[in-house]
């Protein structure tokens, strides 16, 4: 691992050492973000440490999907199962990190009903315009499942121009072979619209792995005098092959080679989108969200030991969700926001039997300011029904749960403030979880309470932004065994567990060269039940990375990222009998050249030190065992597009 650093290191030193002319920035502090409260708010003004990555970011680092854009935040572990969808950890969550984090598509959450949680694959990232992370956010305003906080994955949308678009293609290893492009006009001053179509075909790193994707959609803005009005549908079809995980001896002697079984799958989706803004008064402001979304899933899994036998699993799910909100400004720079969001989803797999899920959701959020403090206070109550199969047997539930948010924000000066915030949130069981084995009829909603202080500032040259927090959560949902069934199952751990952290994100700007750096420290811990004392696997203490991103010309840029991740228990792990997984790093380079007249090229590699690691790690406690799911070794890709 030294020689991985030193390396990196080298290559921040080479850049600095060209460096011009120190400079003062402050555009992070004075970038705004949605996801808090649907409308805009500036970084310094909001009481969580927050990150955003941009569509310029995106670009200089050779970004191909959600997973690799999120690789650098701060306390965020990605994980996958060699071709399937990746989870996304903020904070900690471990095994469930799927249903305690919420990924939201342009403020519409992702998140299912069931134990599949949310699918990223689909989305081409040539067409995000940022993504938004928000540590312990959305609890009020979205309430079940933001646990460790949100994701937001924001597109582009249509233009105010005429005949604008991109045509790009990208080539790389495992036969990597991608096509993308889009169009947008102004059809008259006040209609909007744009079209979008890619292509990817990829063999993935190992053995019959393999990663296909055809994306589609269709958006229309109608400008309003002081709004707007969009429209938009889109599908998707994901094809996949997921080799299956391997013993440590077939790690060791090979990692390409397939599993014991082969997973193919084809997962497509469609959406259909409306959403409004409109200022309707000097003081008030009217937004709603409206979505619905259909995904069809089928997949067979194949034995190695008898190619002939498969077992297959097939299900529909549709997901209605909308949300009206109102801001109500009563003095400059205070405001109320009142709003609601209705969820009905039904997921049917075949052979089971249909579930449903409907949640319907009120909130109420109210920031004031006291000479240079700014006082945030928001509660909501969400009422939440199930319908699903236990054993069979259709049964029904109900749950009613309360979010709330405090925070105060104190402005230092115009490039520094700081933070503390009170955050309790819940998730109540999915589909899955309460209705798959008898017992788990009982399982109770789980609680967290967040406590988090912050700040960010401008130091010189140098952005900072920095948080400590402390998560303790009750009935934390698991599967595990129990205090007096040692079985397992799905079913709340009888008492607590703590997350005790910190988080610093630096960056330094220099006038060609820009230097990041974050760290992340997460002490995590069960305090009682059948695993008291034990850590949360799948989570390491330590976490750090180093970037650099500098600009040889106008025309030529130069980007490195190293990320490092301490050691961990397996996934499942929960009694901590396994060994701990070894510590790695990775470096990725990329190059981007601009020729001025629309047209550009790119290319980089990724895990240029070639480290041997896994993107999953599973531990079974039923057979003692461990399986991988082994990350791509040195790999590389280039690309050209052409932007008129």
């Amino acid at each position: 691992m030294n020689k991985k650093i030193l390396l990196a290191a080298s290559l921040i030193l080479l850049c600095n050492s060209v460096m011009a002319e120190e400079k003062t920035y402050v555009q992070r502090l004075e970038d705004t973000i949605v996801s808090g409260e649907n409308f805009e708010v500036t970084v310094i003004d909001t009481p969580k440490n927050v990150t955003i990555i941009t569509s310029e970011e995106l670009e200089q680092r050779g970004v191909k999907n959600i997973s690799e854009a999120l690789k650098s935040v701060p306390s965020l572990i990605v994980t996958s199962m060699s071709g399937t969808d990746p989870t996304f950890d903020l904070r900690g969550q471990g095994a469930t990190a799927k249903s305690n984090v919420l990924v939201l598509l342009d403020g519409i959450p992702l998140n299912t009903i069931d134990l599949s949680g949310y699918k990223t694959n689909q989305i081409d990232i040539s067409q995000v315009s940022r993504i938004e992370v928000v540590p312990a956010g959305g609890a009020v305003l979205y309430g079940d499942g933001a646990v460790g906080g949100l994701i937001n994955i924001i597109t582009k949308g249509a233009e105010n121009r005429k005949n604008y678009g991109t045509v790009g293609i990208e080539a790389g290893s495992y036969d990597l072979l991608k096509f993308y492009g889009n169009y947008g006009t102004k059809i008259t001053d006040n209609l909007l619209v744009e079209g979008r179509y890619s292509t990817k075909n990829m063999h993935g790193y190992r053995e019959n792995s393999k990663d296909d994707l055809d994306t589609i959609d269709f958006q229309a803005k109608y400008l309003l005098k002081d709004g707007f009005i969009s429209l938009g549908a889109g599908r998707s079809k994901n094809s996949f092959h997921a080799p299956g995980a391997l013993t440590l001896a077939e790690y060791n002697e090979d990692r390409e080679q397939m599993g014991d079984e082969l997973l193919k799958g084809i997962n497509t989706e469609k959406q259909y989108n409306l959403k409004m803004e409109k200022r309707l008064s000097t003081n008030l402001e009217f937004m709603i969200y409206g979505n619905h979304r259909t995904q069809d899933y089928t997949s067979s899994r194949f034995y190695k030991a008898n190619p002939s036998w498969n077992y297959g699993r097939e299900y529909k799910t549709t997901l209605d969700y909308v949300k009206p909100q109102i801001k109500y400004s009563y003095r400059e720079n205070d405001y109320l926001i009142l709003g609601a969001d209705y969820l009905n989803g039904k997921t049917d797999v075949k052979g089971t039997g249909e579930s449903k899920k409907e949640s319907t959701g009120i909130f109420a959020l109210n920031k004031f300011n006291v000479s240079k403090f700014e006082l945030t206070q928001g509660y909501r109550k969400q009422f939440i029904d199930y319908d699903y199969f236990e054993n069979g047997v259709l049964k029904k539930k109900k749950f009613k749960e309360d979010a709330l948010e405090l925070a105060a924000n104190y402005l230092i000066n115009d490039t520094s403030s700081t933070y503390i915030s009170y955050t309790s949130a819940f998730r109540t069981p999915n589909t899955d979880e309460i209705g798959y084995w008898a017992q788990n009829e009982e399982i109770k909603p789980q609680t967290s309470n967040t406590i988090e202080i912050g700040g960010k500032t401008i130091v010189g040259n140098t952005y900072i932004s920095a948080a400590i927090f402390n998560i303790s959560t009750e009935n934390e949902i698991i599967f595990g065994r129990g205090d007096e069934t040692p079985s397992q199952r799905n079913r709340n751990i009888d008492g607590k567990t703590d997350r005790i952290g910190g988080e610093l994100f630096l960056e330094h700007y220099f006038d060609k060269l820009t230097l990041r750096e974050t760290f992340s420290y997460i002490h995590h811990e069960i305090k009682d039940g059948a695993y008291e004392g034990k850590e949360i696997p799948g989570v390491p203490n330590y976490m750090a990375g180093l970037g650099a991103t500098y600009l040889f010309t106008e025309k030529l840029t130069f980007n490195t990222d190293l990320n490092y991740y301490g050691s961990y228990y397996s996934s499942a792990d929960f009694d901590n009998e396994g060994s701990r997984n070894d510590a790695y790093t990775v470096l990725n380079v990329s190059l981007n050249y601009e020729f001025g007249n629309g047209v550009s090229v790119y290319g980089g590699i990724n895990n240029i030190a070639n480290e041997s690691y896994s993107d999953y790690v599973n531990f079974s406690s039923y057979s003692k065992t461990t399986s991988y799911y082994p990350a791509a070794e040195r790999n590389f890709y280039a690309g050209a597009r052409y932007t008129f």
